[in-house]
């Protein structure tokens, strides 16, 4: 009886080694996911990097026009380096635009500053007043954004 009592602790003892080798081993397995996962996403992030440091714009001077009725047309002009955007202007607005759109110079300068800080046209809140105005002026920006994008 010692003889199958022995056999009965090495037998146990075996079984433990078995449940703790499977966990050790899926445990490795694990972290191998876990790194190689994150090795992949860091090339990801670099390839971004990558993309954002290469030239996003023809360097220039892009122009959008705006028909406006009974006044005339004024355009929008955006001045672009290979990576930003520069500056935004109102071109040939004159005191009898003024007169008839007074919204349009306080809508392009808020619009302006928005989009020169974010580097883009994305994400640019339009408040509920002049909506209409602002949303003018950012289709003629965002064509003349367009123009300037290299392929």
């Amino acid at each position: 009886m010692k003889g199958s009592k022995i056999m009965v602790l090495k037998m146990s003892e075996i079984i433990k080694a078995l449940i703790f080798a499977g966990i050790g081993i899926i445990i490795i397995i694990l972290l191998v996911v876990l790194f190689s996962s994150r090795s992949g996403s860091d090339e990801h992030e670099h390839e971004q990097e990558l993309e954002q440091t290469q030239s996003h714009f023809t360097p220039g001077t892009y122009y959008s026009v705006i028909p406006l009725r009974d006044v005339g047309d004024i355009s929008v002009s955006i001045i672009v380096s290979e990576d930003e955007i520069l500056d935004i202007i109102l071109n040939d607005f004159s005191e009898t635009h003024q007169a008839f759109y007074p919204l349009i110079t306080e809508a392009m300068e808020v619009l302006r500053d928005g989009i020169l800080e974010n580097q883009s046209t994305d994400n640019i809140e339009i408040s509920e007043e002049k909506v209409f105005t602002k949303q003018v002026l950012l289709n003629a920006v965002n064509d003349a954004i367009a123009s300037a994008v290299r392929e």
